[in-house]
């Protein structure tokens, strides 16, 4: 832990809340000003990006509560019932909109950077601001906080837990102990990893007790503990501090207690509809920790999660905040022992478990950040107290720090990327490998991408191992026509039409058609779906995997076919009745339907491959 500042000799009571009150005012506004570049960044062009799968199966979910009043908590298939509750509200509110379904996760990834502010007695003013700079604009937390998935709530809820927690311990203040008990059970709302988070952060708790150095904080009026003897004694130690600290608070633990037996009931009890939920919770856990020794399809290497996430998307973060955490650790700080011991643990965990998707790095990226708020608030003490050569060293680790934000952040001039790629024709004696070192050095300290170019142009790349089971932005061509050819089948108001069957349809295909028209899924052919082919049929969408056997039911004559791409790799066929389509296109040039889509085009966006995505680590997207 941090040792606490002190007040000089020299300087009045009066004078040290002052400057203590200058310093929170001034950490606030930086942290408003961060915090508005973190909300644009994630709510800009909200919509840009079609649904992923997974958010078109909690957007079933959301419909189901809508128009059935139906939900009910299943740990068979799907994960908590937080994000169905939070972003129902606001689709009531705002409408069945894509960016309404994505509201809330977008807010709750930007409440995560002023959640920073809790560890400012940690890690001070300048380790708060810097280290919520990198959340507000981290590539992948953006991303994630843009699509309407569970895993950002971990990532700000984590935030919550462990910097509520920190706060408590220092300040004893019930709003502290609330923040971070309400994260708790928001997190077991959100996702069964959660009891990942929860053994690494216990252990990690543990350790930081016996190896830590110093006093722990004391209640009011008792005396400081302070831990000693064998490894076993300092244990115990420990345990009996943490008793005592819930003695000396016990109605603070009863309150905090009631309010997550609260949330929990009636979260998981389907808002008292489903008591049976209640145990179900149980079960998730039992279920998903099926599901991760399986791998079910989503099978990685154990480094997956530093070779293709870490290594080239938090680049800055791992050369900053892991030596913030192992210099903290070597001084036996018990927030640096803590964090990096959660993040070691978090990480064997994750890479031991054959289930891997990319979003479960957010569940334990927070270490990162937390760590560079460490390193630069060792670097500050440093310049204000240290030899002069140490002084020089720490103005310049930060000052390089914010440098690599800013290629982190947006995109930069084309001599960054000349700076990046490799020297051509440099060959293999001493000389040519000695003109290779800028190159290389170059890309493994300076950011290969930009969360920018990610979040607002390459949002469908597959290049990008988290862009996965992502659909492409060429999906929408068929969405639109989707909406046109319904929009010109109901112009005489007869909103039954058309008669759309869909064949072998994924996700988020429901959302996006909500209702409208009378609609036909199935998995696969039957006899009874080719009965209806082609007279009650008006518009079939067909898998790839079907259109062999699609093409012999549909009579060129009567429909003509489309094509169109959904995510990488998988191509949806739609037979549309000839009659209807010349009805859609003379509508839309009359300005009563949407404009038909452009032409299939074999080679999509998806399938781009940048100067930037040539380095090896990326390369292997696995998608």
């Amino acid at each position: 832990m941090t040792e606490l500042p002190v007040a000089s000799e020299n300087v009045t009571g009066r004078e040290q809340v002052g400057r203590s009150r200058a310093g929170t005012f001034l950490m606030w506004l930086g942290l408003a000003a961060i915090t508005a570049v973190g909300l644009y960044y994630r709510f800009h062009l909200l919509e840009l990006k079609p649904m992923h799968h997974d958010e078109g199966v909690n957007g079933w979910f959301i419909l189901r509560i809508l128009d059935e009043h139906k939900y009910r908590y299943n740990p068979k298939n799907y994960h908590g019932p937080l994000l169905y509750f939070l972003n129902t509200i606001v689709v009531i509110i705002a409408g069945r909109t894509v960016a309404a379904m994505r509201f809330m996760p977008a807010l709750f990834g930007t409440l995560a950077i002023p959640a920073m502010a809790l560890f400012r007695r940690y890690i001070g003013v300048a380790g708060v601001l810097v280290a919520a700079a990198f959340v507000a604009v981290a590539p992948i937390e953006v991303y994630f906080s843009r699509t309407a998935i569970h895993e950002i709530y971990n990532f700000t809820f984590n935030m919550g837990l462990v910097g509520g927690t920190a706060a408590y311990v220092l300040h004893r203040r019930r709003r502290y102990l609330l923040i971070a008990s309400v994260s708790l059970v928001c997190l077991f709302a959100t996702k069964e990893t959660t009891i990942i988070t929860v053994f690494a952060v216990t252990v990690a708790a543990l350790v930081a007790l016996v190896f830590g150095k110093g006093p722990l904080p004391a209640s009011p009026g008792a005396p400081p503990t302070v831990p000693g003897g064998s490894l076993l004694e300092r244990g115990k130690q420990g345990v009996r501090w943490v008793i005592e600290v819930v003695k000396a608070d016990r109605r603070s633990f009863v309150v905090a207690g009631i309010v997550v037996l609260a949330i929990w009931v009636v979260l998981f009890s389907s808002l008292f509809t489903n008591p049976l939920g209640l145990l179900s919770f149980f079960e998730a856990f039992f279920r998903w920790g099926q599901t991760g020794v399986e791998g079910r399809g989503h099978q990685k290497p154990f480094w997956y999660f530093v070779t293709h996430l870490l290594w080239p998307y938090y680049r800055p973060l791992l050369w900053f905040g892991l030596p913030g955490l192992i210099w903290g650790t070597l001084r036996r700080e018990r927030l640096a022992v803590f964090t990096l011991a959660w993040f070691v643990l978090a990480l064997a965990v994750y890479s031991t478990v054959h289930y891997k998707t990319p979003w479960c790095i957010i569940s334990f990226s927070n270490p990162l950040f937390i760590g560079t708020g460490i390193f630069v608030g060792h670097a500050v003490r440093v310049i204000w107290s240290g030899r002069w050569a140490h002084r020089v060293a720490g103005a310049v680790s930060i000052l390089v720090l914010l440098a690599l934000l800013v290629p982190y952040a947006v995109p930069m001039p084309g001599w960054y990327a000349r700076l990046l790629e490799p020297a051509r024709h440099a060959g293999t004696d001493l000389g040519g490998r000695l003109r290779q070192v800028p190159g290389r050095v170059a890309r493994a300290v300076l950011p290969i991408t930009d969360s920018w170019t990610i979040n607002f142009e390459e949002y469908d790349v597959k290049g990008h191992p988290f862009i996965y089971v992502q659909n492409l932005r060429e999906y929408l061509h068929l969405i639109n026509d989707l909406h046109g050819l319904i929009e010109t089948a109901q112009l005489d108001g007869d909103d039954t039409k058309p008669h759309i069957l869909m064949i072998d349809a994924k996700n988020p295909m429901r959302w996006y058609l909500q209702k409208t028209g009378t609609q036909t899924w199935r998995k696969d052919f039957n006899e009874k779906v080719k009965k209806m082919i082609p007279d009650e049929v008006d518009v079939a969408c067909v898998s790839k995997k079907y259109s062999k056997e699609a093409a012999k039911l549909f009579d060129k004559k009567v429909y003509l076919k489309r094509r169109y791409h959904e995510r990488p790799g998988r191509i949806i066929d739609v037979y549309v009745k000839r009659d209807l389509w010349k009805a859609y296109e003379k509508a839309a040039a009359e300005g009563l339907a949407l404009k038909p889509s452009p032409p299939f085009q074999f080679r999509s966006f998806s399938a781009r491959r940048s100067a930037k995505m040539k380095d090896p680590w990326s390369r292997r997207s696995m998608n």
